[in-house]
């Protein structure tokens, strides 16, 4: 004859403990930001993230530990110029370097700034050409995204958060 089991946890009276209550351990416990793919879309929290297109291995995002202000789905789409529902007027000369990035929740702001590798075709030949990087709040109106891009500040973006990552996932080609 079979008895039936007890799924209810067993209290102690001296302690009133449940048995699956434990010490923590005073130990420092670090969490790395999370490394993961996406297709359409990814899921940001607060321990950041190192994430990789997967139809695309050369669209990066690399997000600071804290830089989201909560968690977060982050779609982005990459566009062909054709497709795209406004595009940005280019003067004589001018091209498009890379597809349009569609990104959203469109009123995200993060905390801290973060890092995008988005893939494209510019040749900088020297310093024959400038490469410019255009944005929309609203998608009809379009600004130059001001953007210091020295190696200085992509470490300050970096920090130390992402410690051993950094030769696996930057120097991957």
């Amino acid at each position: 004859m079979l008895r039936p089991l007890s799924l209810e946890p067993t209290v102690s009276a001296s302690s009133r403990q449940a048995e699956w209550d434990f010490e923590v351990d005073n130990t420092l416990t670090i969490r790395k930001p999370v490394k993961s793919g996406f297709l359409v879309s990814f899921l940001v929290d607060a321990r950041g993230g190192l994430v990789q297109a997967q139809r695309r291995m050369d669209l990066r995002f690399l997000i600071p530990p804290n830089a989201a202000p909560g968690p977060t789905r982050i779609v982005c789409r990459m566009l062909r110029p054709d497709r795209a529902y406004s595009r940005p007027s280019l003067n004589d000369g001018d091209s498009l370097a890379s597809r349009l990035l569609e990104m959203g929740p469109y009123h995200l702001r993060f905390t801290s700034p973060i890092l995008i590798e988005v893939p494209h075709c510019a040749s900088l030949r020297g310093r024959e050409r400038e490469v410019i990087i255009l944005r929309s709040d609203n998608g009809d109106t379009w600004k130059e995204h001001q953007v210091e891009a020295t190696d200085q500040a992509v470490q300050d973006a970096l920090g130390s958060s992402f410690g051993e990552f950094d030769c696996l996932f930057l120097c991957m080609n």
